[in-house]
C-alpha cells in the first residue's frame, strides 16, 4: 500500500471508528435510560452515524486487513501499529474516565453520602450506573477487538524498529497515566487521614469526609491496576532478548521524570512546611492547615523511592562485564560519514554499540542532575535575596508582620532549595574536575553549559539591572532630584542583588574557565599519539580543506594528505602504516573503481593501495563522496567543504575519544522554533524577574 493511501485509510477508519462507539454508546443510553424521553434530533443524529458510519468503516477497514493479509510489509508498518495503539489509547482513556464515575457514585451510595451530581434529565442515579455500564460495554469491547489484532500482528511480525518504539510509547504512556491516578488517590487518602486525625479545618462535615474517602478509593481502584499491569509489561519487555528495550531512551525518561517531579514537589511541599514552621516561631498566625504539603510529601517519598530503586537496578544490569578500553586508544576499524552501510571489500564500522548503550541513559541522568540542581539553586538565590530585602527593608521600618511573613516563606525556599541544589552539584562538580574520562565527558556535556551559561545570563542580568537602579537614584540625587520612598532601603536592596549576581557570575564564570583549562589538557594530551592520514584521489581539493579544518580546530594534531594519483608507492606504504586516522574518500574501499581507467574516479585505488589502507590497524574515517555515475541512497548531497567539515568533526571526535555522530544541519522550521522559543523564553525570563523584585519591594 503506497504511504498516501495507507494514511488515508487508517485517518478514515479512525474517524468513523470514533463515530461509531459514541454513536452506538449514546443510542443505547437513550433506549435504556430515557425510553420515549430522548430528545427526537439526537436520536436521529445517533441512528446516522451509525447508518453511515458503519459502512464507511468496514469498507476502510476490511480493505486494510485484505492488503496486511497480502502484503507482510503492511502488517508490520508503522502507521499500522500507530492506529492500533492510538485506538486502544483513545478508547481506554474514557473507559478510565467512566470506571471513575461508577464507582465513586457506588461507594457514595453504600457510605451514605451525598451523591454525584446527575446531569437532566436522569432523575435517578441507577440511571446514571446504567449508562456507565453501557459506555464501558462498549469501549471494552472495542478494545478487547483491536487488542486481539495487535496481538495476532505482533505474532506474525514481531514489533522492531519504529513499531518497538510505538509499542513502548504506549505502554509508558498508560503506565504514566495509571501511576498519577494511583498517587493522587494516595495522596488524598493520606490528607483525608490527617483530616481524621485532626490537621483540617474543624468546621468541615463529616459527609463531605465520605465524599472524599468514596471518591479517592475509586481513584485508587481505577488507577493502580492500570499502572501495575502496563509497568509490568514494560518490566517484562526490559528483561526481555530485545537490547533496544535495554537501551531505551523513552524508558529512562519515563523515570527520571518520575523521579524529578517527585522531588520537585517534596522539595515545594516542604517549603511550604517549614515556611508554616518559621510562621509559627515568629508569632505569625498560620494559614490554612498541613494535610496537603504533608500528604504530598508522602505521596512523593513513595514516588521517589520506588523509581530511584527501578533506575539503581538498571543502572546494575546495564554494567559491562569487562571495563572498556580508554577512551585515548583508537581501535582499529572504519568510522562512517552518513553511510547506512559500509561498502564491501573488509571495510567495517567501529562498533559503537557499548559506548551508545552506557552514553544515552547518562545523557538523560545527567540531564535530571543538572534539572534539580537548577531548582534547587533558584529556589536558594530567591530565598537568599529574599531575605536580605526583607532585613534591609526592615532596618528602616521596624520589623512588622509583613516582613515577618516574608521573612518566613523566603527562609523556607532558602533552607529547602541549598541540599536540593547541592547534593546533585557537589559529585557533578568533583567530576567535572577529575583528570578522567568521565571528567572530560562531564565537562564536554551539552548540558552542563547549558546550566553555566544560564546562570551566566541571569546573573548579567541582574547585575545589569540593580547596577543600572543603583547608579540612576546616585546621580538622580547628584543632579539635585528629590528622593522617593524609602531610598536607603531601596538602594541597599539592590545593592545586597548586585552583589548576589556578582557572586553568581563569578562562580559559573570560574567554573567554566576550569572545564576550558581542564580541556586543553585532555586535548594536548590525546593529540600527541595521534597521527592523521589524508587521503585523496582527485585533484587534492579534498585534502586540502579537511587539513584546513583539522588546523583550526585541532592545532597541535599531527596531520597530514596523501595524493595517490601522483605520491610514490614508498611514501604510501610508510605513511599508511604510521597512521592512526586514516581520513578518506569512499573510494579508498573499492579498488580500481572504473575499471582502472586512466582520469577514472578512484582509478588510483588500486588493489595493492587498498590492501594497504584494509590491512593498516588505523580507524577509517569514510566520506560520501559524490562521484560521476554513483549515487547515493539516504545521504544528502554536500560540496566539498562540507563534507570536509564533517570529516574534521568525526575526527576530533575520534581524537577525544567520543563516539562518531554526524552533524545535523539545522531546518528552517526548527531555526523558526528557536527563535520563536527565545522571543518569548526572553520576556517570560525578564517578567519573572520583575515579578520576584515586586514580591519582595511588598
Amino acid at each position: 500500500m503506497a504511504a498516501v493511501r495507507r494514511w488515508y485509510v487508517y485517518i478514515i477508519c479512525a474517524v468513523a471508528l470514533q463515530s461509531l462507539a459514541w454513536g452506538a454508546i449514546g443510542l443505547l443510553r437513550n433506549l435504556l435510560t430515557l425510553p420515549g424521553r430522548a430528545p427526537v434530533t439526537l436520536t436521529a443524529f445517533q441512528i446516522a452515524l451509525l447508518v453511515i458510519g458503519l459502512p464507511v468503516y468496514l469498507a476502510h477497514w476490511l480493505e486494510a486487513e485484505r492488503l496486511a493479509a497480502r502484503d507482510p510489509d503492511e502488517r508490520d508498518s508503522p502507521l499500522r501499529r500507530l492506529y492500533l495503539y492510538g485506538t486502544l489509547a483513545a478508547f481506554l482513556g474514557p473507559a478510565l474516565a467512566q470506571a471513575f464515575d461508577l464507582l465513586a457514585r457506588l461507594f457514595r451510595l453504600a457510605l451514605g453520602s451525598s451523591p454525584r451530581p446527575i446531569i437532566a434529565p436522569l432523575e435517578s442515579s441507577g440511571q446514571v450506573i446504567v449508562r456507565d455500564l453501557i459506555a464501558l460495554a462498549v469501549l471494552a469491547l472495542l478494545f478487547a477487538y483491536h487488542w486481539r489484532i495487535l496481538q495476532r500482528d505482533s505474532a506474525q511480525a514481531p514489533e522492531t524498529g519504529d513499531a518497538a518504539g510505538l509499542r513502548r510509547l504506549y505502554v509508558l504512556g498508560v503506565s504514566a497515566a495509571g501511576l498519577t491516578l494511583t498517587i493522587l488517590g494516595l495522596d488524598h487518602l493520606v490528607s483525608w487521614l490527617l483530616f481524621q486525625l485532626g490537621l483540617g479545618p474543624v468546621s468541615a462535615a463529616r459527609p463531605l469526609n465520605n465524599v472524599v474517602l468514596a471518591d479517592e478509593i475509586s481513584r485508587l481502584l481505577v488507577g493502580l491496576p492500570v499502572w501495575l499491569s502496563s509497568w509490568g509489561w514494560a518490566q517484562r519487555l526490559y528483561a526481555g532478548d530485545d537490547p533496544a528495550e535495554r537501551d531505551s531512551a523513552l524508558r529512562k525518561f519515563y523515570l527520571y521524570a518520575a523521579v524529578f517531579i517527585a522531588v520537585t514537589t517534596g522539595v515545594s511541599s516542604a517549603a511550604v512546611v517549614l515556611a508554616d514552621l518559621f510562621r509559627r516561631l515568629l508569632s505569625i498566625p498560620t494559614q490554612g492547615n498541613l494535610r496537603v504539603p504533608l500528604s504530598l510529601i508522602a505521596g512523593m517519598a513513595i514516588l521517589w523511592s520506588y523509581h530511584s530503586r527501578v533506575l539503581q537496578q538498571d543502572a546494575a544490569a546495564a554494567l559491562p562485564s569487562a571495563p572498556p578500553p580508554p577512551p585515548q586508544r583508537v581501535q582499529p576499524g572504519f568510522a562512517t560519514l552518513s553511510l547506512p552501510q559500509p561498502p564491501q571489500g573488509g571495510f567495517a564500522p567501529v562498533a559503537a554499540t557499548s559506548s551508545r548503550q552506557a552514553s544515552r541513559p547518562a545523557s538523560i541522568r545527567r540531564l535530571y542532575y543538572y534539572l534539580v540542581a537548577a531548582i534547587g539553586l533558584a529556589a536558594f538565590l530567591i530565598g537568599l535575596g529574599g531575605d536580605l530585602s526583607v532585613i534591609i527593608r526592615a532596618l528602616g521600618g521596624g520589623f512588622i508582620q509583613p516582613y515577618r511573613e516574608q521573612l518566613a516563606a523566603f527562609s523556607a525556599a532558602l533552607i529547602a532549595g541549598l541540599p536540593v541544589w547541592a547534593l546533585p552539584w557537589r559529585p557533578l562538580q568533583a567530576t567535572a574536575t577529575a583528570a578522567t574520562s568521565s571528567g572530560s565527558d562531564e565537562r564536554r556535556s551539552l548540558v552542563r553549559r547549558i546550566y553555566l551559561y544560564f546562570y551566566l545570563t541571569t546573573a548579567t542580568l541582574t547585575v545589569l539591572g540593580t547596577g543600572v537602579y543603583v547608579l540612576y537614584r546616585l546621580l538622580s540625587l547628584l543632579l539635585g532630584a528629590g528622593s522617593q520612598g524609602n531610598l536607603a532601603g531601596n538602594i541597599g536592596q539592590n545593592l545586597a542583588f548586585l552583589l548576589i549576581g556578582a557572586a553568581v557570575w563569578l562562580y559559573h564564570a570560574y567554573a567554566l574557565r576550569s572545564d576550558a583549562r581542564l580541556a586543553r589538557g585532555d586535548q594536548s594530551a590525546g593529540l600527541a599519539g595521534y597521527r592523521v592520514l589524508v587521503i585523496d584521489v582527485g585533484d587534492g581539493r579534498f585534502a586540502e580543506a579537511v587539513l584546513e579544518r583539522l588546523r583550526r580546530e585541532l592545532p597541535g594534531l599531527a596531520a597530514l594528505s596523501l595524493r595517490l594519483a601522483s605520491d610514490t608507492a614508498g611514501r604510501m606504504a610508510s605513511e599508511i602504516a604510521q597512521a592512526q586516522i586514516i581520513v578518506g574518500p569512499w573510494v579508498i574501499a573499492a579498488p580500481a573503481l572504473g575499471g582502472g581507467a586512466p582520469g577514472a574516479a578512484g582509478s588510483a585505488v588500486t588493489p595493492e593501495v587498498a590492501a594497504l589502507i584494509s590491512a593498516s590497524p588505523a580507524t577509517k574515517v569514510l566520506v560520501p563522496l559524490a562521484l560521476d555515475g554513483w549515487q547515493w541512497a539516504g545521504v544528502e548531497g554536500r560540496d566539498v567543504s562540507e563534507l570536509a567539515r564533517a570529516a574534521a568533526r568525526a575526527t576530533r571526535q575520534l581524537v577525544e575519544g567520543r563516539e562518531v555522530t554526524p552533524g545535523r544541519l539545522l531546518s528552517p522550521g526548527a531555526i523558526a522554533a528557536i527563535a520563536a522559543a527565545a522571543l518569548i523564553g526572553l520576556p517570560v525570563l525578564l517578567y519573572a524577574l520583575s515579578l520576584f523584585m515586586s514580591l519582595i519591594r511588598r
